[in-house]
């Protein structure tokens, strides 16, 4: 062995005794599995591996998650015979002693980081026949499409459709599949992931289709006006922000929400407007109350 991959002597000793009196620590044996690979000790780091999945018990479910994705991580980057051999054999044998769903989407994180555009949206295709009702699971199918770009999720996916084809096509099957109540979770997500990782007017687009649907729902409202704000610290320009707010309290809500409305709209002149802007909220909410109240 080469000097440059002899593990320096006091920085395993001390590892050792780590995992040794807090043996239940997920992340002091991750720790000792990258010490290893720094060091060019891949079959040493497996062996750590395997020590730790020992040491921390099943009842822990969480520390022990932290080792399967540590263990997937390393052998998608060092697997032998191959690192597609060694990820699909691991994989399968900690589906059958740890949370699969998890496991799906730890795995298409790895392959993501790895920039294996075709892996990460295998295992979320397959994610999303296994686990249908799982919101997460299709926010995160869907996320992969935007993140990809057209070239890359095209090819991905087998299919001719562009990104955005695919981003829809996949969008009305979790519509098919989940309950309401998560078909709009799933829309919100994947508006927002729209606006941060993908297209911003697309995200934009599907706040609108969301709110034409859902026009009551408060949090949706809140949401897209958060979304507004923040592209506002980035332009400066307040007119589409101010445009939202103008429109937001102008809808026929409970109090209770139109409160919660106009007082974000008042916020915000405050922080970017002048006093005329600010006197025209205050004015505008006085004839909210009067009309309802008398």
């Amino acid at each position: 062995m080469s000097i440059s991959h002899s593990p320096h002597p006091a920085s395993l000793i001390a590892h050792t005794r780590l995992t040794l009196f807090f043996s239940t620590l997920s992340f002091l044996w991750i720790s000792y599995v990258a010490l290893r690979v720094s060091l060019g000790a891949f079959d040493e780091a497996r062996e750590v591996a395997e020590r730790a999945l020992k040491a921390v018990p099943s009842s822990d479910q969480d520390e022990k998650m932290n080792l399967w994705v540590a263990y997937l991580n390393l052998e998608n980057a060092h697997g032998k015979p191959t690192p597609k051999d060694a990820v699909g054999k691991l994989f399968h044998r900690a589906c059958l002693v740890a949370n699969p769903k998890k496991l799906h989407l730890a795995l298409a994180g790895t392959h993501e980081r790895s920039g294996d555009v075709v892996s990460q949206t295998d295992i979320l295709s397959n994610a999303t026949r296994k686990y249908s009702q799982s919101a997460k699971v299709w926010i995160a199918y869907i996320r992969s499409f935007i993140i990809n770009g057209s070239g890359d999720a095209t090819a991905a996916s087998g299919s001719s459709l562009s990104a955005p084809e695919l981003i829809k096509k996949a969008i009305d099957r979790a519509s098919q599949t989940l309950p309401k109540r998560k078909v709009v979770k799933v829309l919100v997500q994947v508006g927002l992931i729209e606006t941060r990782e993908g297209n911003l007017e697309r995200g934009r687009s599907m706040f609108e289709a969301i709110l034409r649907n859902y026009p009551r729902r408060t949090d949706i409202w809140s949401v897209y006006v958060d979304l507004e704000i923040k592209e506002f610290a980035k332009t400066q320009d307040p007119a589409r922000c101010r445009a939202l707010l103008e429109r937001a309290t102008h809808l026929e809500l409970a109090p209770k929400a139109m409160k919660f409305l106009f007082k974000r709209f008042l916020d915000f002149e405050r922080k970017v407007g002048d006093a005329t802007r600010v006197e025209h909220v205050k004015q505008r909410a006085m004839e909210y109350v009067s009309s309802k109240f008398g």
